[in-house]
Parts: C-alpha cells; structure tokens; sequence
C-alpha cells in the first residue's frame, strides 16, 4: 500500500510539474538602468560579388569562392579594371595559378580555410586558372 502511494504521490508531481507553465515572475519595481552610449563602430566590409552568372556589375569588385573543390563561378565575366578575389570556403589548402604558361598573370600562395587572393585585370582578354594542388578545379575570368 505505501509503495502504491509513493507511486501516486510522484505521478501526481511529475503530471503537475509537466503541466505546468512557466512561474509568473512580478514585475521589478526597480528602476531600469540607463545605458551607456555604444561607442561608435566602422561599418563591416561586405565584398561586391558579381551575380549568379558570374558577370561583374560595371567593372566592380567580383568575387570567386572556393568550396566543394570548385570554384564557383567557374567562368567569370567581368569589365576591365576589376579586381577579383578568390576565398577558400574549404577545408583543404588551394591555390589559384594561371594555367596558360604563355600568360602567368595568377600565382597565389597556398590558401588554408578563409585566406584570400586578389588580382586586378587590367587587360582584356580570357584567362583560364587552376588549383595548383588540385589540378581538374578550374576557372576562367573573361575581362571585356
């Protein structure tokens, strides 16, 4: 009899306390504080992408990311002038390097996780790129 008791005594506990909302709480009688004034901040640099085509807006910034083992876009069509930088996404190193050994215009360093590399075109023409680790990750950047 005691043990059915104890049994019901915890099953009404636990049936209460799963019914239960959360406890109202009074409101605070104390006065609120006031706050400090937040010290201004630089706005964040946002890079300038070109759209999902890979085509620059006007000779802007572009940007090719480097995810998957692709990059992306592949094929980059931006106006003279423009820079672009390429950001690893990935958790493997990657490089971006010309693959036309007649026009070495690309030569990045070894990109671990979030580094960057960035080129400015300045001439027209197509340039063809590749991951120098990864030799079948491979781009254009058509300069117009």
């Amino acid at each position: 009899m005691k043990k059915l008791l104890v049994i019901a005594v915890i099953l009404s506990l636990f049936i209460v306390a799963c019914s239960g909302g959360a406890p109202t709480v009074p409101p605070s009688t104390a006065p609120t504080p006031s706050a400090a004034p937040v010290p201004q901040q630089e706005a964040p640099v946002v890079e300038k992408q070109g759209d999902t085509k890979g085509v620059s807006a006007g000779g802007e910034d572009a940007s090719v990311v480097i995810k998957g083992f692709k990059f992306v876009p592949a094929d980059l069509k931006i106006k003279k002038g423009t820079t672009v930088t390429w950001r690893n996404e990935d958790g493997a190193a990657h490089t971006v390097e010309s693959s036309d050994s007649n026009n070495k215009v690309l030569l990045s360093d070894d990109l671990s996780d979030g580094d960057t590399f960035a080129h400015t075109f300045d001439d027209v023409g197509s340039f063809n790129y590749l991951c120098g680790i990864h030799r079948s990750m491979k781009g254009t950047v058509t300069v117009e």
